[in-house]
């Protein structure tokens, strides 16, 4: 059973910024904790870590901590103030931020290691989409950054803090057998068991029941066709 959930933080951001940017190319700056904002390249998606709320509900049987990570993505369009362009950018905008939206929905990140891997955090959990403007996160909105278009998108994701107790030492079984007859002498003094090989799902106390989805730390407690 592989239960390593360690995670990097920091491979979570570049993670986050190098999947963005490949499903956004027309997007010019894609980046975390970005300060300098008068020099801003527009289109713009720029990404804070916000929170980290410790979710003792889902204690993942690790000795880690779970926790929901909240990130935030301001979308920037700016726009020439000529007739018809702060139109044309609330809209874009909008679309923009809807668009983001919904590719996030149960997202999670490629691993930089291996493309063919995801990193292993739960799925994106969309909180929405908001008009905003530079004044977020305790930034004072600048008059020189009128001309431009803002929305934030917010959403969360489970993580794992800490280092699993649980590790890939030894030798993970690929055949199960389960127990099919019993049978006694009449005494009582011997029981037998046959063996047969099990090719059905396997069911665990906190796992997804039915989808043969063993978690770390789980009771395996029946086991279905």
């Amino acid at each position: 059973m592989n239960a390593n959930t360690n995670i990097d933080l920091s491979v979570v951001h570049d993670a986050i910024v190098a999947d963005i940017k490949a499903a956004f190319p027309n997007l010019q700056t894609v980046e975390f904790y970005r300060e300098d904002r008068k020099s801003l390249v527009t289109p713009a998606c720029l990404l804070e870590l916000t929170e980290l709320e410790a979710d003792p509900d889902n204690d993942p049987g690790t000795e880690q901590l779970a926790v929901l990570a909240k990130f935030e993505a301001e979308l920037v369009i700016g726009f020439r103030p000529q007739a018809g362009s702060m139109a044309k950018a609330k809209l874009s905008i909008r679309m923009l931020a809807a668009a983001l939206e919904a590719w996030l929905r149960m997202r999670r990140w490629t691993n930089p290691a291996d493309h063919a891997k995801k990193l292993p955090t739960g799925e994106a959990m969309v909180i929405g989409a908001y008009q905003d403007d530079f004044s977020v996160m305790g930034r004072r909105q600048d008059q020189d950054l009128s001309q431009f278009e803002v929305w934030r998108v917010e959403w969360q994701q489970r993580l794992h803090l800490g280092q699993t107790v649980w590790t890939d030492e030894g030798i993970t079984p690929g055949r199960v057998f389960v127990r099919e007859d019993v049978s006694a002498d009449l005494d009582g003094t011997a029981v037998y068991f046959d063996f047969k090989e099990w090719a059905g799902d396997v069911a665990c106390i906190g796992g997804q029941l039915g989808f043969g989805d063993c978690q770390p730390g789980d009771d395996i407690t029946e086991i279905t066709p």
